[in-house]
């Protein structure tokens, strides 16, 4: 396989500003938050694996038997996911403002794409939540992998567009 090109854009909500990391207080302060994040993440996934162990499972059971449903474990397994979900979401935007290279990239940045790749993110890239990332494969041609985010961090759609999907068919008979 030959050298690939990635490309990552994101559009974030409006009411979340994009942080500048061209200050070097500022810098710091965002890798501080990195580190923050990964102890958060690591806190959060332990108390989920608790809330999954044997002993949590016997206890959803008791409580279920003695009050008639166990929904307070799911729920709190429904936040706790939420909770990192959303705790990635808000990495990947600090990890975006410390890398030099910007998210944002402009619509006549997608000239050398094919006409249908033109129409498919001009539609789209302005939209919040919307994350791409666009691939050049020597044999499929251009890729884009795409994800589309609700307001509060869920994926609602993703997929991945080839500009020849079966070429690889051809490559490897």
């Amino acid at each position: 396989m030959g050298p690939t090109t990635t490309l990552t854009v994101t559009s974030l909500p409006p009411d979340m500003p994009e942080p500048n990391a061209s200050d070097p207080g500022v810098k710091r302060e965002l890798s501080q938050l990195l580190s923050l994040h990964r102890r958060l993440q690591q806190h959060l996934e332990d108390a989920r694996s608790d809330v999954l162990s044997p002993g949590a499972k016997e206890l959803a059971g008791a409580v279920r038997s003695a009050m008639g449903n166990d929904a307070l474990f799911e729920e709190i397994l429904e936040i706790l996911e939420k909770g990192l979900r959303r705790l990635k979401a808000s990495e990947e935007r600090v990890r975006n403002a410390l890398s030099d290279d910007p998210p944002e990239v402009p619509a006549h940045e997608f000239a050398h794409l094919p006409p249908h790749f033109q129409e498919f993110l001009a539609a789209r890239v302005d939209q919040q939540g919307f994350t791409f990332d666009l691939v050049q494969d020597e044999v499929r041609g251009w890729i884009i992998r795409w994800k589309e985010y609700t307001p509060e961090g869920t994926v609602r759609g993703y997929g991945q567009y080839c500009e020849r999907p079966y070429a690889w068919l051809a490559d490897s008979g």
